[in-house]
């Protein structure tokens, strides 16, 4: 049998100037980050280059080991081979239908316009196709985008034309990106400044006045009343409504907060979304108004985390952006444990990090805009161009995808007797084992992590305990 030379994707790792954060100014390094693809490369001498292989196995792969070569040639000097094993196992892996993996997202699809030339609008909506191609090609079933077409007329009427916001939905459904709820978010800012305060609402809510009158919170139903509307004339799926990013604890930001998610829930089946920390105290008044806590990190633990959701009905989603690249383009191992046995052991619903692409000024300097580019790339003609933590995403989400094999498996075999009971049993103390050697944290990046071969050893554990009771009659 054979993996066609076709299917192995080589791609050389660049290193590029970073900023330790994305806001930071006169403060770089260098650090490996964009996987570009090419049959050669300069490479200056003295320096080691780092390469990052992808073996696509064909559906109808047969199991075994299966070997290669690379071949890497310099010019001048005889070629210098490396052996490649590749093992495929009998195995479709699962996956966990109540997880959600995701990106923010910067739609290519929301620049098309009539204004346009053709050729430019033939760029973004091939741009669009490409990145959700990518999106899942990496695991990913859901994104946050924005809503298009809403508008209020003199008489103070709110409307909603849905034809710009079908047409990305329409796209996300040709992919599988539209099968879970939508995070929307909707121009509350807007009208807060032409209404309240034109100064605006500031980051965090820094600017809001204290004297926000009710005909604001009014409006703000009547603007989801008018949402709600056009989703079913569209038959979109269901929307969590996203007013407001990452509000302070300050207490006129959590009084406007509270008017604002009272006045979505005003309209019946509408469901809210907070990007905010709820271990803090100073929150405690959301609670009552929140369906969905995003926090930037993994709180409260496992057990308090499926409590709260049983008790209170409410989902715990992440959004876990020290992995992204907004403050660091290096912690690769942690963004793998992040999104596979990290999010295992958290009991989140969700991950959702800031974002597919952010580019400001030269997209190939990450030092020039007035914040850090970073995450995924693209060629000029609109094809993605991964970094090496978007890899990692991928293989933490098939990590967790040998998780729920397993435990899928486990159940199955629950009430089997015999040979059966005997591997069920022996299963479950090596997930159990797996479980208790994950050191838990809210944030992963570097310590206290599994070393590259660790995370290759505990999904061999989860592979053979897989064949084994799939094998047992």
């Amino acid at each position: 049998a054979v993996i066609p030379a076709a299917n192995i994707e080589v791609r050389s790792v660049r290193n590029m100037l970073v900023r330790p954060n994305y806001s930071t100014f006169f403060s770089y390094h260098e650090a490996p980050d964009v996987l570009e693809a090419g049959e050669s490369l300069d490479l200056a001498r003295g320096r080691n280059q780092r390469f990052w292989i992808t073996v696509k196995t064909p559906d109808e792969a047969a199991s075994g080991v299966y070997q290669g070569t690379l071949r890497f040639q310099s010019a001048g000097t005889p070629p210098a081979d490396v052996s490649l094993q590749v093992r495929v196992l009998p195995i479709r892996l699962k996956k966990n239908p109540q997880h959600i993996y995701g990106m923010y997202y910067r739609d290519p699809l929301r620049n098309v316009a009539s204004g346009n030339s053709p050729e430019a609008n033939a760029y973004f909506a091939r741009k669009a196709e490409l990145e959700r191609q990518d999106m899942v090609a990496h695991g990913m079933n859901a994104h946050i985008s924005q809503l298009s077409g809403l508008a209020r007329d003199a008489e103070g009427n709110w409307t909603m034309d849905g034809t710009e916001t079908e047409r990305r939905i329409a796209l996300d459904r040709k992919y599988g990106l539209a099968d879970k709820p939508l995070v929307v978010s909707f121009p509350v800012g807007w009208w807060y400044e032409r209404l309240v305060d034109k100064q605006g609402l500031g980051s965090h809510l820094r600017l809001v006045r204290d004297d926000v009158p009710q005909s604001f919170y009014d409006e703000v139903t009547k603007m989801v009343e008018a949402i709600e509307g056009e989703k079913e004339n569209y038959a979109w799926p269901e929307f969590l409504y996203y007013p407001i990013d990452e509000p302070s604890t300050a207490e006129k930001s959590v009084r406007f907060m509270v008017g604002v998610l009272k006045a979505i829930k005003r309209v019946p089946g509408a469901r809210t979304y907070v990007t905010a920390d709820p271990s803090h105290e100073q929150f405690e008044p959301l609670w009552p108004y929140v369906d969905v806590w995003c926090c930037q990190p993994f709180v409260f633990g496992h057990e308090k985390i499926r409590r709260l959701s049983r008790e209170k009905n409410i989902e715990f989603w992440c959004y876990p952006n020290h992995i992204s690249g907004e403050n660091d383009h290096t912690p690769i191992r942690g963004a793998r444990m992040t999104w596979g046995f990290g999010f295992w052991k958290s009991g989140f619903r969700t991950l959702i990090p800031w974002i597919y692409q952010s580019s400001n000024g030269d997209p190939w300097n990450y030092l020039d805009g007035t914040s850090m580019d970073f995450f995924n790339r693209s060629t000029p003609d609109g094809e993605p161009i991964p970094v090496a933590m978007w890899e990692a995403y991928r293989e933490g989400i098939d990590d967790g995808r040998y998780l729920y094999t397993l435990e899928r498996l486990l159940a199955e075999n629950a009430n089997r007797g015999g040979r059966a009971a005997e591997i069920a049993a022996t299963a479950k103390e090596e997930l159990e084992f797996v479980w208790n050697a994950i050191e838990v944290q809210e944030k992963y990046k570097y310590d206290g992590l599994w070393s590259g071969p660790d995370f290759d050893a505990y999904r061999w554990l989860l592979a053979s305990k897989i064949l084994e009771l799939e094998e047992v009659e």
